[in-house]
């Protein structure tokens, strides 16, 4: 009886600690919205840059630059947002605070072989839950050589 009594002693704090990590794990399970890469988020697609243009037209857009700091400093999209995978925990709280619900995110880097958008996109989708997220075909280079 004596073993029984120390092995109960023994788990009693361990129970006690998962019981409190357990209780704020399923608060933010049930108060947060569900992560993106489940149903109802299809993949991102690419725009044209007069598809973007015309959606710009029509509603909100808020554009992001997946470039590096250094093209983005020399020139992007007006109004654009610098977002990238090297700097993503310091540059999302502005991503953040510029977005609004139900608005279409168009991710744009240099174009040709630039994965970097359709990259940013994803993540978006997959981490923050959003639905409405593209990126622009060809990137920065063909939103300069656009009429």
């Amino acid at each position: 009886m004596r073993i029984c009594a120390d092995v109960r002693s023994a788990l009693r704090p361990a129970v006690v600690l998962l019981v409190i990590a357990a209780v704020p794990a399923l608060v933010a399970a049930w108060w947060l919205p569900r992560p993106a890469g489940q149903e109802g988020l299809a993949t991102p697609t690419a725009l044209s840059v007069a598809a973007a243009q015309a959606l710009a037209a029509r509603q909100a857009v808020l554009w992001v630059d997946a470039r590096d700091a250094a093209a983005h400093a020399a020139g992007t999209v007006p109004g654009a947002v610098p977002l990238r995978h090297d700097a993503w925990e310091t540059l999302l709280p502005g991503f953040v605070d510029a977005w609004q619900p139900g608005q279409t995110v168009v991710v744009f880097c240099d174009g040709g072989g630039c994965a970097a958008a359709r990259s940013v996109a994803q993540r978006l989708q997959r981490e923050l839950g959003l639905a409405n997220v593209t990126y622009l075909d060809g990137g920065w280079a063909a939103w300069k050589a656009a009429p």
